[in-house]
């Protein structure tokens, strides 16, 4: 996981940053988003899971049926 992220900063240095309005704050969220995603990308996800996502089946069964309790 660390490579990953090494891999987003590198890639981040080597760009040339052209345009002097990015503060920060911008640019870190930008580090964190294009971390997340070298994360995201290097997922493997079954066809199953592939196939449930697409057919927007729930990520869990149960077989009781829950109520609120409101403290």
């Amino acid at each position: 996981m660390f490579a990953l992220a090494q891999q987003g900063v590198k890639s981040i240095e080597q760009q040339r940053v052209t345009n002097s309005i990015d503060n920060a704050i911008e640019k870190s969220r930008k580090l964190v988003l294009r971390c997340y995603n070298m994360i995201a990308s290097q997922q493997e996800v079954s066809g199953v899971q592939v196939a449930s996502y697409l057919m927007n089946y729930d990520d869990h069964y149960t077989t009781h049926t829950f109520r609120n309790l409101f403290l």
